[in-house]
């Protein structure tokens, strides 16, 4: 069974259209999904969580659909955005005591554990807490969840180095777990490389490419001691002489051309 699989699968907020995203994340993987800003991640985000209905195609979630188990997706999926989505002047503990009451099977043991790891202030309000903190705390309350799908939006933006490798170690841990499922939408395609099994590219609220990572990365080079890259059968063809092409690369490859 699949973590998450759309096929065809259309959204709309305002004038903004997800259109025919078909992608497929299988149980035990991290999807490593990229994008430029205004690129539809946030609202691929939303739909999947259930904030914004589609209006058309699949949509499951560990083999759910909102349509005939809504709540069963609740209790298997938890997502972190990239801005607080908690009232600001709300403090952590309260944040807790929500938490303990939606989600029955919210871990306190492993939450607390998490807030003396990274010496979380729950007196505090959200909106007084550094960045860095905020993030560890939505992500600490995400993973207290138990969820079995995390759906990760900029978790490491405006993050400092130690920050970002305490949040590492957190996301790499919960995937200890063969049946988890993680998708990371992040700018910082460098940390995807190293951490993704999959890569889904959207630009302009289209899919471009979805698909494990070793084929993308095989698919691609790049002409030696150029940016420029291109598919890896034509190079060979016109004899050319090239190197690996990064994630980073192949990424700009793809959406990098000025829109309309």
């Amino acid at each position: 069974m699949n973590g998450i699989m759309t096929q065809h699968m259309d959204a709309r907020i305002g004038s903004f259209r997800l259109e025919d995203i078909t992608m497929t994340v299988e149980k035990g993987t991290v999807m490593g999904l990229l994008g430029r800003n205004g690129a539809g991640k946030t609202t691929l985000f939303r739909t999947i969580n259930g904030t914004m209905l589609k209006t058309g195609g699949v949509l499951e979630v560990c083999g759910k659909t909102f349509e005939t188990d809504e709540m069963g997706i609740r209790s298997v999926l938890s997502v972190v955005y990239d801005t607080m989505n908690v009232n600001p002047y709300s403090k952590g503990k309260r944040l807790l005591k929500y938490a303990r009451h939606f989600h029955p099977s919210f871990d306190e043991a492993f939450f607390e554990e998490m807030v003396e790891r990274f010496s979380i202030d729950l007196n505090k309000r959200v909106s007084a807490l550094s960045l860095g903190a905020q993030k560890k705390l939505m992500l600490a309350l995400a993973l207290a969840k138990r969820p079995k799908v995390l759906l990760l939006d900029e978790p490491m933006i405006g993050i400092d180095p130690i920050d970002r490798r305490a949040m590492t170690d957190l996301i790499q841990a919960y995937m200890e777990d063969e049946d988890n499922t993680v998708v990371i939408s992040s700018h910082q395609v460098e940390d995807l490389e190293k951490i993704c099994d999959g890569v889904t590219v959207i630009d302009q609220g289209r899919v471009v490419v979805s698909q494990d990572k070793e084929t993308l990365m095989e698919r691609y080079v790049r002409v030696k001691g150029q940016h420029t890259v291109m598919d890896a059968e034509s190079a060979l063809k016109q004899g050319l002489e090239t190197e690996t092409a990064t994630l980073e690369d192949i990424f700009v490859h793809l959406v990098g051309k000025e829109r309309d």
